[in-house]
């Protein structure tokens, strides 16, 4: 067999010559590609031919399933309905990268394992492909992982159809491979992600406020938890917010910005952002202002139901009549100033119970 070299790296892409590798790939052919970790072996998902092709080369057991790899977050939903929070945590603080997380799949009893490379030649591939693409490490079953192009030509030229000859890998240890299918949670492998740093991703809470614009109430709620939190020592919580009715860019309204600024709090660099289903998947407790933000959160992401509360109500107690907090944009500094000492009040007793 005549095996193409597309020479190439990370500074110099040669997209065409992407494009045609995807091509092959597509076509049904194996193309033995870089990644951030170890050398791949990739071929189409959907053609069985190509996938008993990659089991004979590599002598792998054919019970041993090969990784699906995606370059866009959200593909997951293609593949699993599993959506809890601890996937979408780790997903967000370590991809792309070397992280491999094994999920239930779509089917009953279905697991299936699951890679974004951070790579970009790996990440131009797998995007200009048509298909799913799976992918294995580029060596023979039981022999150690190929870091160096050099040993990729020597052992598949010939052998498969295309190989991108990219040198020696950046980091040179395979994924860490975590199984979330099943509780407790397993580490399969340990590799270029250490355990600690994903028990410490899992162990953090994470924390999301939502408002219309994200730019007064939700900015003054992250703003005042998070310099609670300073004051408390504590490490183990992210808090980040979001808005259900911005176009995202936007800078905090002034009043917000001197209001803050006199609690010795800068927001003046904060840029809205819009709210996604991959932040709702990721926080363990989302604080919103009023109950129209509860109907549209659950528009976008329903199974976020149990972690939606109004901020007024969770923080103070359902003793509280009045559970919403006004939108302040376009009022009065008076009516900031009264809306800014409502989310105060609710911060200062939130600390005391998260």
């Amino acid at each position: 067999m005549h095996t193409k070299i597309y020479k190439m790296d990370e500074d110099s892409i040669d997209y065409k010559a992407l494009t045609e590798c995807a091509g092959i790939l597509d076509k049904g052919g194996i193309v033995a590609f870089p990644t951030e970790t170890v050398y791949g072996l990739g071929v189409v998902m959907e053609n069985a031919k190509a996938r008993s092709r990659l089991y004979k080369i590599k002598n792998r057991p054919s019970n041993k399933p090969f990784t699906i790899h995606i370059s866009q977050f959200q593909r997951i939903d293609n593949f699993t309905n599993q959506n809890c929070v601890a996937v979408y945590k780790l997903m967000d603080k370590f991809w792309p990268g070397p992280l491999t997380l094994i999920l239930k799949g779509k089917a009953k009893e279905e697991k299936i394992g699951l890679r974004c490379p951070s790579n970009k030649i790996s990440q131009e591939l797998i995007s200009r492909s048509l298909k799913t693409i799976l992918a294995t490490s580029a060596n023979l079953s039981g022999d150690n992982p190929t870091t160096d192009s050099v040993e990729v030509l020597d052992k598949f030229k010939g052998v498969v159809e295309a190989i991108i000859d990219a040198g020696i890998t950046q980091l040179g240890l395979e994924s860490t491979v975590v199984d979330l299918s099943e509780k407790p949670i397993r580490y399969l492998r340990i590799a270029a992600i250490e355990k600690e740093k994903i028990e410490k991703a899992l162990n953090t809470k994470v924390i999301l406020f939502v408002c219309t614009g994200n730019s007064c109430r939700s900015v003054m709620a992250k703003a005042l938890l998070e310099k609670k939190l300073k004051q408390l020592g504590r490490t183990d919580v992210e808090v980040i917010d979001a808005g259900t009715g911005t176009l995202g860019g936007m800078l905090p309204t002034q009043p917000t910005t001197e209001l803050l600024g006199r609690e010795g709090v800068d927001v003046s660099n904060h840029i809205s952002v819009q709210l996604t289903r991959r932040m709702l998947r990721k926080a363990d407790l989302i604080l919103v202002m009023s109950k129209m933000h509860v109907e549209q959160i659950l528009a976008i992401e329903p199974e976020a139901k149990n972690r939606i509360y109004l901020l007024r109500e969770f923080a103070m107690g359902k003793g509280v009549t009045d559970t919403e907090i006004s939108d302040p944009i376009g009022q009065t500094m008076d009516t900031y100033e009264g809306c800014f000492k409502i989310i105060q009040q609710a911060i200062e007793r939130l600390s005391e119970l998260i």
